[in-house]
């Protein structure tokens, strides 16, 4: 007999550079953290840029960055192209006529 799966099992979910960075740490705790079991996390080009970029700011020594490179190899990037530019364009000035600015990152990651 085979065990059926809940509909979010190894779905992709696209994480936010904040959230793959307690991911990282294990220290995503609460309901986004019960939310994300069983499912397959994605990041972004941003995301990876980001977590790039902190290495450097902050002076990771060799272990450290190693250790986000093992975890990082196991996450698939979606990379940027013309669509994923093409979204951002659009989610920029909707968000900006909301009245919600948001981190252009964040604008990245959402498209």
């Amino acid at each position: 007999m085979r065990r059926r799966l809940s509909a979010a099992a190894m779905q992709p979910v696209v994480l936010d550079t904040d959230v793959a960075s307690l991911t990282h740490k294990g220290k995503l705790t609460g309901p986004l953290a019960t939310r994300l079991i069983g499912r397959k996390p994605l990041i972004t080009f941003v995301t990876f840029g980001e977590l790039t970029q902190w290495t450097e700011i902050r002076s990771w020594g060799s272990r450290r960055r190693q250790e986000l490179a093992d975890w990082l190899s196991g996450i698939p990037v979606l990379p940027g192209d013309e669509a994923v530019a093409a979204t951002w364009g659009k989610l920029s000035p909707a968000g900006r006529q909301g009245g919600r600015p948001q981190p252009t990152n964040d604008r990245w990651i959402a498209a």
